[in-house]
């Protein structure tokens, strides 16, 4: 007979295992009786530790399905011949999936970063460049001034004449 901790530990693990099954039967049709959970429940992971230690088998894995809806199995354990298998077979998570392009798109946005940093220095330099020539030729910056003003000027009344009239 079992005490109450145990029977505290079954119940709740029967209450998860019968929503799990009654959200595949909703999802998928695919149905199990719930005595099956009250019969096997406990005799499945006593089966599962004899036959590891027992020379009836030469690999075992163990996955925990009690993941979110929708992610894959997390391997828990694994040994034998069954080592490649998880080595080779481990499946990526959503959650792992995202991660990697999240990683990928940082690489790309990293290498564009370093790109206009090395655009706005070259931009830089040449703007350097053009305000030293101003400062020695005080006749140019003025000229070059009084022609951008009459530009701006252009501009805005070409915008004022577009706008619409209130």
């Amino acid at each position: 007979m079992k005490n109450d901790n145990e029977n505290k530990e079954f119940s709740k693990f029967a209450k998860k295992w019968l929503g799990r099954m009654l959200e595949r039967y909703l999802n998928t049709g695919r149905f199990l009786k719930p005595d099956l959970i009250t019969k096997y429940g406990d005799s499945i992971s006593d089966t599962y530790r004899e036959l590891k230690k027992s020379n009836l088998i030469d690999g075992y894995s163990k996955w925990n399905n009690d993941v979110p809806l929708g992610e894959r199995p997390k391997l828990i354990e694994y040994s034998g011949s069954c080592k490649d298998f998880c080595r080779n077979n481990k499946q990526k998570t959503y959650a792992d999936n995202r991660e990697d392009k999240l990683s990928e798109q940082i690489k790309q946005l990293s290498a564009q970063v370093k790109q206009l940093k090395a655009d706005n220095s070259k931009l830089l330099g040449l703007v350097n460049e053009v305000n030293t020539i101003f400062r020695e030729n005080p006749v140019l910056s003025k000229a070059y001034k009084e022609k951008r003003d009459e530009h701006r000027n252009h501009i805005n009344y070409k915008q004022e004449k577009q706008q619409p009239k209130r």
